[in-house]
């Protein structure tokens, strides 16, 4: 039987950052963002089918949902499907804090976090956020991913990153 075995939910237009190349910033469209109801309602009809393994959260920015993006890891985990979510970290503003969202998120479920960090989104969030959310990470024993892309000219190379 074929299926659907990854789910990616686009959560919200909104975001922290407005990177110039990102095509949900700026949106023509008023602010709009899903709530646990519509996103419960998505995992049920899909997960019906037997065959999803993977459930992703991205934006614009997924932390922007709040306690409804917590309660969506907490009902797929149920599931025995696995979470990611896709993040600037603009949430991660000290390590202590990092910390706590994530160990909070990895109880609920979460099972793997990536991390937006280039010379795009470093513009609007601190690259000292994105070493938060990444030690945050791997404390918590989190699989982290930085999710990076190369602007030529840029600053933000992996060899700048693997030195700071």
């Amino acid at each position: 039987m074929r299926g659907l075995n990854e789910l990616v939910f686009s959560t919200t237009n909104q975001c922290t950052a407005r990177c110039q190349d990102c095509p949900i910033i700026p949106s023509i469209y008023p602010p709009m963002k899903m709530n646990f109801a519509t996103i419960k309602r998505v995992i049920d009809e899909v997960d019906a089918w037997g065959t999803l393994r993977l459930v992703v959260f991205t934006g614009g920015e997924p932390f922007l949902l709040g306690e409804d993006l917590r309660k969506a890891i907490a009902y797929i985990s149920e599931k025995k499907i696995h979470t990611r979510i896709v993040t600037n970290a603009y949430w991660a503003k000290t390590k202590k804090e990092a910390i706590e969202i994530l160990s909070d998120l990895k109880t609920l479920g979460l099972t793997e976090i990536n991390i937006s960090c280039d010379d795009y989104h470093q513009i609007f969030i601190p690259l000292e956020n994105i070493k938060h959310a990444n030690e945050a990470a791997l404390e918590t024993g989190l699989p982290a991913l930085l999710a990076h892309r190369r602007k030529p000219g840029g600053r933000i190379t992996v060899e700048y990153l693997s030195k700071i």
